[in-house]
């Protein structure tokens, strides 16, 4: 059995309500030893109340641990924390100081965080440079939130030079891993011939319907505008 909760411990395949109290034992036998794992998942446990009484402030104690062990998980959830003001006051500097510990340890989600909080100077001084710096490194990691976001960049010219062709490159990426958005961009500039050798309808309707299919309600409204069921 021992070996099993370890297995569950560190790769968090069940949930507590599966395995209530004889889990949850094992997490605060952990954690009392000062286990990071153990004591990021009783701080999700206490935060989200599953099984317990739900106490944000207990989850953020725990998470502040986690955290500080270097477990870069905690410090992603320690960060999100403080930026919404969860056991805590909100306070981005807080935020964006573990936020960019966790990019640096390679957690992917912290990585895109990262690049938005430098783009929109939440808790930083705004440097669309990092900025971009991080949404690329998000993007290597598969992130296609991070690849829309360059696309946009490119797109509209911010903290770049604008590059149609550059910012095709990126939504075409993450168009290939099911980004509405970015599909419809594509859609967008097929009609513009934006990055693009040619105007191309069809081409269009293809990624505007991709994009609607996949729950974006403004590829709807062009698809409307420009009466793309002509093509």
């Amino acid at each position: 059995m021992k070996k099993i909760l370890i297995f569950f411990l560190l790769f968090g395949v069940i949930s507590f309500a599966q395995n209530d109290q004889e889990i949850f034992s094992w997490y605060l036998k952990k954690a009392k030893s000062g286990d990071p794992i153990a004591l990021y998942q009783i701080a999700k446990i206490y935060k989200e109340g599953k099984g317990v009484k739900k106490n944000t402030q207990k989850a953020f104690d725990l998470m502040f641990k986690a955290a500080q062990k270097g477990y870069s998980p905690a410090q992603m959830a320690l960060a999100k924390m403080y930026i919404l003001g969860i056991g805590i006051g909100k306070n981005y500097k807080e935020g964006f100081k573990w936020m960019k510990k966790a990019a640096e340890k390679g957690n992917k989600e912290a990585k895109l965080a990262l690049g938005w909080m430098y783009a929109f100077g939440k808790g930083v001084k705004k440097d669309l440079k990092k900025a971009l710096y991080w949404y690329k490194q998000a993007a290597k990691s598969g992130n296609s939130d991070a690849m829309y976001a360059i696309g946009m960049m490119y797109y509209e010219g911010v903290g770049v030079l604008k590059d149609y062709v550059e910012a095709y490159k990126w939504f075409l990426k993450a168009a290939k891993k099911n980004h509405a958005k970015a599909q419809r961009m594509l859609g967008v500039m097929y009609i513009y011939k934006q990055g693009v050798k040619k105007r191309d309808m069809q081409r269009a309707k293809y990624w505007l319907k991709k994009a609607f299919d996949n729950g974006d309600e403004e590829a709807k409204n062009i698809w409307n505008d420009f009466e793309m069921w002509d093509y």
